[in-house]
């Protein structure tokens, strides 16, 4: 994993609204900063996704909120927990090939996942153009 963030351009961390994963991001965090200050001084953070979420537990919107307080301007789209995803992996499957759009040059889908990862495509490609 240091190998790749040697040679990466850019990074983004994942974790779940939940307090281990978040005990590892503020681990991935220190990791990136270790290798920004020795080996890669271009790596850029592009964001922080939330993934798997589900703000039925009243928690995790709270943990989303000190999230958001913490690292400005980070946190990515997030992705909720949903179905069709786990589906789609125990299918060997993307989501976009799970619930393709209606048209095969289109992206574009009735599903939810596949709605929520456009997003999250789009705005990774916005910051990592900056």
């Amino acid at each position: 994993a240091l190998n790749g963030l040697i040679a990466a351009s850019h990074v983004m961390l994942v974790t779940q609204l939940e307090t281990p994963s978040l005990e590892s991001l503020n681990n991935g965090i220190q990791t990136v900063k270790k290798v920004q200050k020795t080996y890669n001084k271009d790596l850029k953070l592009v964001g922080i996704l939330p993934n798997m979420c589900d703000f039925r537990i009243a928690e995790q919107s709270k943990l989303l909120g000190s999230l958001d307080v913490r690292f400005p301007g980070k946190l990515l789209p997030n992705i909720h927990r949903r179905a069709e995803i786990t589906y789609a992996i125990s299918s060997g499957m993307d989501i976009f090939s799970f619930r393709p759009g209606r048209n095969k040059e289109e992206i574009e889908s009735a599903s939810l996942s596949v709605q929520e990862f456009t997003r999250l495509l789009i705005e990774l490609r916005t910051r990592m153009q900056d």
